[in-house]
């Protein structure tokens, strides 16, 4: 069961790796080095997930932006969206319930 987890989780990574990658080479067609490393760590995107939890989920959109698409956010006790000068987007059929 972990290598099949594991698994998933590489597969999930290296698309939005390609995916981001793509997109920002499209509207940066000569970036630097420096700036390639800092505008891939200030960017989560979800897109398709299934998100549970028990009690609480938290997003913290403290040293980039958060987008989620696509996305199913169920909780039993809370979800907590925070940011602090960044962008925390919802959109294309995303719901969340607690």
């Amino acid at each position: 069961m972990d290598q099949l987890l594991l698994q998933m989780g590489l597969n999930v990574s290296s698309s939005f790796v390609y995916d981001w990658l793509k997109s920002y080479f499209v509207t940066n067609p000569r970036p630097t080095r420096d700036t390639l490393i800092l505008d891939l760590a200030s960017a989560l995107h979800v897109s398709g997930a299934s998100l549970c939890a028990d009690k609480i989920i938290s997003f913290l959109a403290k040293h980039g932006d958060i987008e989620i698409s696509g996305s199913r956010i169920f909780v039993k006790d809370a979800i907590v969206y925070e940011t602090k000068g960044h962008r925390f987007a919802m959109r294309d059929d995303t719901t969340s319930e607690t």
